[in-house]
């Protein structure tokens, strides 16, 4: 094979794109390279990956939450404000209780002004108690400190609960 500086430029282009389009025969190798692939074989590649990549990234599992765990985690809460400092009550209207294969999630509101989201993932970094204020949410009622406190308490309960008996696969289902 010649080298390519020894063409004039005509050849040298006809060349350089014979080797793009994997045309030449190597003189290490002596064979010719793979140059069989259309811009068309190509795309569906690409889209066969990224449809897999997508499919895997969406899909987080069915519900699996058995009939009893909502009334339970709902049970379970309300006890925790039975003894709230002068006998003061709390509303909570709860959310729908989420069981997947590696996310628990599930939350309420309480006395309209306090939203709060639980979310246990296998990874304790990435799973937490968030907490969002309401318009009727007063920063220096105590009343709202003690709730936020309790929350925050009750949530290592939850977490140590479903994070062992669920998510690490303890629990039948």
């Amino acid at each position: 094979m010649k080298n390519i500086n020894e063409k004039t430029a005509p050849n040298q282009m006809r060349e350089l794109i014979k080797r793009m389009r994997g045309e030449y025969v190597t003189e290490t190798k002596g064979a010719k390279l793979k140059g069989e692939l259309t811009m068309r074989d190509m795309l569906k590649i690409t889209r066969r990956i990224n449809e897999n990549n997508d499919s895997k990234k969406d899909t987080v599992g069915e519900n699996r939450k058995i009939p009893t765990d909502q009334n339970n985690e709902e049970t379970k809460f309300t006890e925790i404000f039975n003894n709230m400092p002068n006998n003061e009550t709390v509303s909570i209207v709860f959310f729908e209780l989420y069981v997947f294969d590696n996310l628990v999630y599930w939350g309420g509101i309480i006395d309209g002004a306090i939203e709060f989201t639980y979310q246990v993932t296998p990874n304790e970094n990435k799973s937490g108690v968030n907490f969002d204020y309401h318009e009727d949410y007063i920063e220096d009622n105590p009343k709202n400190d003690e709730i936020i406190k309790r929350i925050e308490e009750y949530y290592n309960k939850f977490s140590d609960y479903w994070r062992n008996e669920v998510l690490n696969g303890n629990r039948r289902i």
